[in-house]
């Protein structure tokens, strides 16, 4: 059953209990009322002739008279003889029971054999009985007259209950209607669904925010899941060719220095040279791979106060080993701890100086800075590389993303270090942020908040 038809059925009921109810009271009240003043006039006469001195049915004569009120008086004799003394004669033909006679002498009662007769009673002595009646139509015909205007009034309220009902929600279920509608393509795969304006505060107009919110964050859900299929897709077609050319290359030098190729031995020595460092990258390869998978798994790694500053410095110092004429220019503020994994931090500035030295000109400049502020720690990495393409800066890092595919491959990395080093800082609570450095090629922004060991 549809919504708007269980409010309608709803108002329907509580309506009709309510007119029912209060003009079932209304009619209720006004027949007792119209009852209990015959009961005062049948009392008012049998007061008179009480009060009368003449005999009691000359009383009764001379007031039914000269009185303005319907009334009929019968006389039941002592043995149950009835005579009508005024009034109409067919209104009681038979003597009732004795015990109806005592009992109506105390309060009017509705006659036995006739329900529409209100009767009182008069004892006057050696068991005869006046009994005084009066009609009781008039008020039973205003009764069913009554009812059935009830009955039309609590049909005209409630056709207006309903057609008001309607009007007051005939917005929102139409909201509704469109919702599901909604809901239905989107559940058949459509991606660009509207939904109805919300046109005020109520209940419907809620949901319909709710769910647009709920829409556009989905959306963006299967647009990032999409994002990341074809990620991994480009990563696994990038790490297969990686791993297919050293396994050529091998399977090459392999068959070269097979007995029967009577190399001579510089030509071997060359042979196994180059068997063994397709062999290492294989292994660089692998273990990047490792670590990713790794980072992916949410492992704990133990974690301890790490003197920032101590690390990069040493980071800093290894480069000038390596590359003494490359110009160097720090900014590193002293004792800059945060809580972290150690060997994680050392693994991140590892690939991290490591892209510098293999990616930009030996002759190139390079500026470090570890400032704090506030509760963060930033160290700041500019070189004087080529940099990265633009869109890369505004999309960031995404993993499985290779920057560059041609110069790992010039350089026997993995291609893999930049999603290495964002899985790292987001493993330690950091951020990562690449930028166009002042120098001319790649920046690059981590981002650590200064937090104490936990017991």
């Amino acid at each position: 059953m549809r919504m708007q038809t269980r409010l309608s059925l709803a108002a329907t009921g509580v309506i009709a209990i309510v007119a029912i109810s209060i003009g079932s009271a209304s009619v209720f009240n006004h027949f007792k009322s119209a009852v209990n003043n015959i009961d005062g006039h049948l009392q008012s006469a049998i007061s008179t002739v009480e009060a009368s001195e003449r005999d009691p049915i000359t009383a009764v004569l001379e007031y039914t008279n000269y009185s303005d009120i319907p009334l009929a008086v019968t006389y039941v004799s002592a043995d149950r003889t009835v005579s009508a003394i005024s009034g109409n004669r067919n209104l009681i033909t038979k003597a009732p029971s004795n015990k109806f006679l005592k009992q109506a002498t105390t309060s009017a009662m509705n006659l036995v054999d006739a329900e529409n007769l209100r009767v009182k009673t008069l004892y006057i002595g050696d068991k005869e009985y006046l009994i005084f009646v009066s009609s009781l139509e008039p008020v039973l015909r205003d009764r069913s007259n009554e009812i059935r205007i009830l009955v039309i009034a609590v049909l005209i309220f409630v056709s207006i209950g309903v057609l008001i009902l309607s009007m007051f929600i005939h917005s929102d279920i139409s909201k509704l209607q469109r919702l599901i509608q909604s809901a239905t393509d989107i559940a058949q795969g459509e991606t660009e669904v509207p939904l109805p304006a919300p046109t005020g505060k109520s209940e419907v107009d809620e949901l319909t925010v709710a769910l647009d919110t709920m829409i556009g964050t989905l959306q963006k859900t299967v647009d990032a899941e999409r994002d990341v299929q074809k990620s991994m897709q480009n990563f696994l077609g990038d790490a297969s060719h990686e791993l297919r050319t050293p396994l050529t290359v091998i399977k090459s030098y392999v068959e070269l220095i097979s007995p029967g190729n009577n190399l001579s031995p510089e030509q071997t020595e060359r042979a196994h040279t180059r068997v063994k460092s397709q062999i290492e990258r294989m292994e660089a390869l692998i273990g990047d791979l490792l670590l990713l998978a790794e980072l992916g798994e949410r492992k704990e790694h133990p974690k301890d106060s790490v003197n920032l500053s101590a690390s990069v410095q040493q980071a800093i110092d290894d480069l000038h080993t390596l590359q003494p004429n490359r110009n160097i220019e720090s900014n590193i503020e002293p004792d800059k701890s945060i809580y972290a994994s150690r060997h994680l931090v050392d693994q991140l500035l590892a690939n991290t100086f490591s892209n510098i030295e293999r990616h930009t000109p030996i002759d190139s400049p390079v500026e470090i800075m570890l400032t704090q502020t506030g509760t963060t720690v930033t160290l700041s990495i500019q070189d004087a590389g080529a940099g990265l393409p633009e869109d890369v800066y505004e999309r960031g890092i995404t993993h499985f993303q290779r920057f560059d595919p041609s110069r790992s491959r010039d350089t026997g990395g993995s291609g893999l270090g930049m999603s290495i080093m964002a899985a790292i800082v987001e493993e330690n609570g950091g951020n990562i942020e690449l930028f166009p450095s002042k120098l001319g090629g790649l920046g690059t922004r981590f981002t650590f908040p200064i937090q104490e060991k936990t017991a």
